[in-house]
């Protein structure tokens, strides 16, 4: 589906105020040739992401600048430092898909610092955003190292990457280059919309082998309305 919609204030606001994650009384919003930056302040970290992401998804947008600022409206009601990392701790053993005991986590003034190895780039993704979503979080830095089991060449990792997207119907054929670099994955070329482009990073990201992937070169360029 097309959708042929002009990206307003208005809009971008709506779709915010939609999400109940969201305070919108704090947040300000500026629109330039579709590059949307956001302004203001949110309690959490969790809501700084989804704003983001609620964002990104707006059809016409074409990049986020993200600028909120995490600053909890009640400090007395924010949780203890040694409260959020056992709340992390105890959620990274729920998740059946992660080592937890791979993983080092240590909290400073709500500012998270994860650190250890895992074996895929798509875990070591997994992990932050389980720590993004834990209230009171103020930042989170993901230092986590990939180190994967199997012995996979750059070559067959692009290969597999260069399959994935000739299977995916939101990837434009042979519109995006992958290069890799000892397991470093660069990506770039020009696709639609926003949903081409995190679909793109997505096949990247749960390739096996991957370490990294990277997109400084990989942009959104709006087709014109028939």
């Amino acid at each position: 589906m097309t959708h042929n919609v002009e990206l307003t204030l208005e809009h971008v606001l709506d779709h915010l105020g939609w999400n109940g994650r969201v305070d919108t009384s704090h947040i300000h919003v500026k629109i330039r040739d579709g590059q949307v930056s956001l302004l203001g302040m949110v309690p959490d970290f969790s809501a700084r992401e989804a704003a983001e992401k609620d964002v990104l998804s707006i059809p016409g947008v074409i990049s986020v600048n993200n600028n909120l600022l995490v600053i909890s409206y009640a400090e007395s009601a924010a949780p203890s430092d040694e409260e959020i990392q056992s709340h992390i701790q105890n959620l990274l053993r729920w998740h059946t898909d992660i080592d937890e005991s791979c993983v080092d986590v240590t909290v400073f003034d709500r500012c998270v610092t994860v650190k250890g190895t895992v074996d895929s780039i798509w875990r070591k993704t997994r992990i932050g955003d389980v720590v993004r979503n834990i209230f009171g979080v103020i930042d989170v830095n993901n230092a986590l190292v990939v180190v994967p089991t199997k012995d996979i060449s750059d070559q067959q990792i692009t290969d597999n990457i260069v399959s994935a997207f000739r299977r995916n119907r939101f990837i434009p054929n042979d519109s995006v280059s992958v290069t890799v670099e000892n397991g470093r994955v660069i990506l770039s070329g020009k696709v639609p919309d926003m949903i081409s482009y995190q679909s793109t990073r997505e096949c990247a990201l749960i390739s096996p082998g991957v370490r990294a992937v990277v997109h400084p070169a990989l942009i959104i360029i709006k087709q014109k309305s028939v």
